[in-house]
């Protein structure tokens, strides 16, 4: 083989071991099946169920859910100020090394001296699923307004948006998730 044809080989080869930043990111509620596009989530504090959310909630990545707000009293007088939700989920990606997770308040409509905000701390694990220890690192505190007199509660026709973020990585480059939009409608 002359000098030409090794040189021609080698080039060859290097052109078959290019890559790139990872494909097909998105944010979802498992590794593979069940819903792509989509988090799903469970309260934390006093074993409040009416603000979970699953896959089956998302289409195209916005997902929504009725909170009745009637509940709160029923769940949380004696245990707790206001709500702790956690959410979870899986960054799909093909070819990625690293992940990160993110998140926002969008927009908060409470009203009776009630307030949202979230605590972001980005987890960097690509699987969040774990019902007892994962989450995606965005965490929604409710204050419920009132005091000594008894604890107010968001009203019917509130709202609460949320946004959530992930991305996957690798030697190449950086691949952004679709972001997952989350509504809460507050509902008599």
């Amino acid at each position: 083989m002359s000098f030409i044809g090794v040189v021609g080989v080698v080039a060859q080869a290097a052109q078959g071991a290019i890559t790139t930043a990872p494909t097909s990111v998105s944010i979802a509620t498992s590794a593979s099946g069940n819903y792509n596009n989509a988090i799903f989530a469970q309260e934390a504090n006093c074993n409040y169920v009416g603000m979970a959310v699953d896959g089956n909630s998302f289409s195209s990545g916005s997902g929504s859910t009725n909170v009745v707000v009637d509940e709160f009293d029923t769940h949380y007088d004696g245990c707790a100020n206001g709500v702790v939700q956690k959410y979870k989920g899986y960054i799909r990606a093909t070819g990625a090394t690293s992940f990160q997770w993110g998140g926002s308040l969008h927009s908060s409509s409470l009203s009776n001296s009630c307030s949202a905000s979230v605590l972001v701390s980005g987890s960097t694990d690509q699987d969040e699923t774990n019902a007892s220890t994962g989450d995606v690192g965005l965490t929604l505190l409710i204050a419920f307004g009132g005091g000594r007199g008894g604890l107010t509660y968001p009203a019917s026709g509130d709202e609460i948006v949320l946004k959530f973020t992930g991305s996957a990585t690798n030697s190449n480059g950086t691949t952004n998730a679709s972001t997952v939009t989350l509504t809460y409608d507050f509902v008599s």
